[in-house]
């Protein structure tokens, strides 16, 4: 009885390993201070970029942006703790790569009704392998 329990355990870890390993990759975490990312085709890289939502700026992927090679999968504010008001937080772009090759990353931080209104932008090369 304790051989099964043994095997059904190491069967359920590898059962949970082969599932959420597309989860692996989202540990290359990078800035707006970063110049270049290295990504496999078909894995993720993630932008971890300083807000504040509360001033109206948010950032914004520039059309630039080429999605032949990259898919942005998620695009999510979160607010520091504890949320008070005119408190700053950060946004989460989760971007995968789709296509071999080189391209680039262009963000700019505005208010997404006035085109006169950015404050910051940036372009990061990506390299996909």
């Amino acid at each position: 009885m304790l051989q099964v329990l043994r095997i059904s355990g190491l069967f359920m870890c590898v059962f949970i390993f082969y599932n959420f390993s597309a989860c692996l990759p989202f540990r290359q975490v990078y800035s707006e201070d970063v110049d270049e990312i290295k990504v496999i085709n078909g894995k993720c890289f993630i932008l971890k970029l300083p807000s504040n939502s509360s001033t109206g700026y948010q950032w914004e992927d520039d059309p630039s942006t080429d999605p032949e090679f990259l898919l942005i999968e998620q695009a999510q504010y979160f607010a520091d703790k504890p949320i008070v008001p005119g408190s700053g937080g950060y946004e989460i772009w989760k971007f995968r790569a789709i296509k071999k090759g080189k391209t680039y990353v262009y963000m700019k931080y505005a208010q997404p009704w006035d085109s006169n209104s950015t404050v910051k932008q940036f372009k990061i090369e990506v390299e996909i392998k």
